[in-house]
């Protein structure tokens, strides 16, 4: 894999057509200069100026004397993805000079919010403040302010505001150095780096929507859930409570930074989740289809991103044992006890599929895994007379999987 990423870094970096666009981006080179320092005749230089087009168009940006216009935060988006895509870690094209003060202003932050960030939020970090940067000095502003006034007239954000232009920032005004700042700054939040003091708080007006729907649609993923009867009153609330913020959080984070070419987009793996988490991940799937009038200008790579999220927020917030019965796997093997717990062990590793283990066969046992066939047991039984291969844990698992359809079809009926 690593070897792949290297050649497609070398291919774009041969490659006229991103050398083009990382040098508008970078410079605001005009084709005449572009052609001249990468030895093109003019008429082959237009050439790839129309294939750059071509593919900007595509993302609902265009190309206007030497720069991208368009919705700002879509343009800063899809610039991301293509150098986080490509780049990945490895050092960024752009200017010294701007790639330093993105480096700046990240150690400033890191310092000043006392940030433990991993490796990898630390490049997303970067790159989105060094695209940043190059966007406010090419004159093409975020023009939006995402905390309140409030915040930015506070002891602290008056500090940001004054050391960060003596760090970067230079010439600009002040005005949009406070809204780039509250760019940045929403970024590290939607990354859970930190919370702003809740006097303060965000500009309602940038997520007054954001939030309606995430509260509607909350309400409407919890009644799809169908809560075991021993579930308290108390722990509905609190998960309500969660859910609620957690949609609220990552639906931010989608709608404002979508970087649709570095998440999950693919729909290979839906298959999986639909067997290991039916009731979740078919919630899910109704909800964002029933309020699919919200994202009419979203592709479907964002939704597939969403269901993933929504997913995984929920996994972290409600234990499966809340809405399906486990699956009892009774593990009786006559090679002793050393055999039966390697077994065991190795069961464990399909935790996601709420499984408990039994020692003898009960009433409730609905596998039985073993050596020795029971003549009287009337339920599944896996017999392995060898220790498991590969394909005896895959069969293992569909028959875990067709329990698990039995149990919801029976709950259902």
């Amino acid at each position: 894999m690593t070897d792949i990423k290297n050649l497609r870094r070398i291919y774009f970096q041969r490659s006229k057509i991103a050398r083009l666009l990382t040098e508008i981006v970078d410079s605001k080179v005009t084709i005449e200069k572009f052609a001249e320092n990468h030895f093109l005749s003019i008429s082959r230089a237009y050439v790839k100026r129309r294939e750059l087009v071509s593919f900007l168009e595509q993302h609902q940006i265009k190309l206007k004397k030497n720069i991208l216009v368009g919705e700002e935060i879509n343009i800063r988006n899809v610039l991301f993805g293509v150098y986080f895509g490509v780049f990945n870690g490895f050092s960024m094209p752009f200017r010294e000079s701007v790639m330093n003060e993105a480096k700046s202003i990240v150690q400033y932050f890191e310092y000043l919010f006392n940030l433990k960030l991993s490796a990898t939020k630390r490049i997303k970090f970067n790159l989105l403040t060094t695209v940043s940067l190059l966007r406010i000095y090419g004159n093409q502003p975020i023009g939006k302010r995402f905390f309140s006034d409030e915040y930015f007239k506070s002891s602290e954000g008056m500090k940001i505001i004054k050391d960060l232009s003596h760090i970067s920032f230079l010439h600009i005004p002040k005005e949009q150095i406070i809204d780039e700042i509250s760019y940045i700054m929403l970024f590290l939040i939607t990354e859970e780096e930190f919370e702003l003091d809740g006097a303060f708080g965000l500009a309602e007006a940038h997520f007054h929507d954001i939030h309606m729907i995430s509260q509607k649609m909350s309400v409407e993923l919890i009644d799809r859930l169908p809560f075991s009867t021993e579930v308290s009153e108390e722990e509905r609330l609190h998960i309500r409570k969660e859910l609620r913020m957690g949609m609220m959080h990552v639906n931010r984070k989608n709608w404002i930074f979508d970087f649709e070419m570095t998440s999950f987009t693919s729909k290979k793996q839906l298959q999986f989740f639909f067997e290991t988490y039916p009731i979740f991940s078919t919630a899910i799937q109704n909800v964002i289809q029933d309020n699919k009038r919200y994202f009419l200008e979203k592709d479907e790579r964002f939704m597939i991103r969403l269901f993933y999220d929504y997913l995984f927020l929920l996994v972290g917030i409600c234990p499966v044992s809340y809405f399906e019965a486990p699956i009892h796997v009774c593990i009786d093997f006559s090679q002793g006890s050393a055999y039966t717990d390697y077994i065991i062990s190795q069961v464990k590793g399909f935790k996601n599929y709420n499984i408990v283990i039994e020692s003898r066969i009960t009433s409730r046992t609905d596998i039985y895994l073993s050596d020795c066939l029971l003549e009287k047991f009337n339920k599944e039984q896996i017999i392995w007379k060898n220790p498991p291969t590969p394909d005896d844990w895959e069969y293992f698992g569909n028959i875990i999987i067709r329990e698990k359809n039995r149990h919801l079809t029976e709950k259902i009926s």
